[in-house]
């Protein structure tokens, strides 16, 4: 009965407001943090897989950094304070290298 009350409003949010589809890297983002979840839960030291799901993350250092702090928070859930400190090493060496592409934006 709603539909028939207002035929605009179903009509606009099916045209297209709405996706249905997530843009390529947010379905890649999605893909690599469901990965982390699993390969930090596993229990070892081989990080070398959860830092190669990190260099594949898309998008701005933003986002890398944010998926970063996602896995540091997930380390964290499961005691991996081994991993954390690696994850720190690599958020700090982002944070540098992101604000030396701020300061000389010619480098590229």
């Amino acid at each position: 009965s709603v539909s028939t009350d207002n035929p605009k409003v179903t009509a606009m949010s099916v045209l297209g407001e709405v996706p249905d589809k997530l843009p390529i890297p947010m379905e890649i983002n999605i893909e690599i943090r469901d990965q982390l979840k699993r390969e930090i839960r596993q229990f070892g030291r081989k990080y070398d897989r959860i830092f190669k799901l990190l260099e594949g993350v898309q998008g701005p250092p933003e986002v890398q950094k944010k998926m970063i702090l996602y896995a540091m928070k997930e380390a964290a859930r499961f005691k991996r304070q081994d991993l954390i400190s690696h994850l720190k090493k690599l958020l700090e060496k982002l944070e540098s290298d992101h604000l030396l592409n701020e300061d000389n934006p010619n480098s590229n």
